[in-house]
């Protein structure tokens, strides 16, 4: 399509891209900031990797909302994500499980201010 359109000089709006559906989906859904950060740290820190290769945007941001979300026990469920982000709940339950089974997310806890 890229080629195509390249020659053919047509204007075509960008790919949406991760981050911004991620921005996106976490708008629209009103998940908490942290959940936001969290989810855009997680797409970062994997980005590179090839599991991403092929995968929508929409599908690999709710992926990573939902597993922010659970991780900051917001706990979001995958259905809900899913209509928002206009894909199925499979879709994003598959794209969830590739992210846990090639990495390892670790969260480091703090104490909280003045407790002993």
């Amino acid at each position: 399509y890229r080629l195509i359109a390249s020659e053919a000089q047509v204007e075509h709006p960008p790919l949406p891209t991760v981050e911004r559906q991620i921005a996106r989906l976490a708008n629209l859904m009103k998940v908490s900031a942290k959940t936001e950060r969290l989810a855009l740290q997680l797409y970062k820190a994997t980005k590179s990797a090839i599991i991403q290769d092929g995968k929508s945007p929409s599908g690999l941001a709710a992926a990573y909302i939902y597993i922010a979300s659970v991780m900051n026990s917001e706990n979001i469920p995958q259905r809900e994500v899913a209509a928002v982000a206009d894909i199925t709940d499979v879709t994003v339950r598959h794209r969830y499980r590739e992210i846990l089974e090639n990495f390892v997310i670790k969260q480091t806890l703090k104490p909280l201010k003045g407790a002993a």
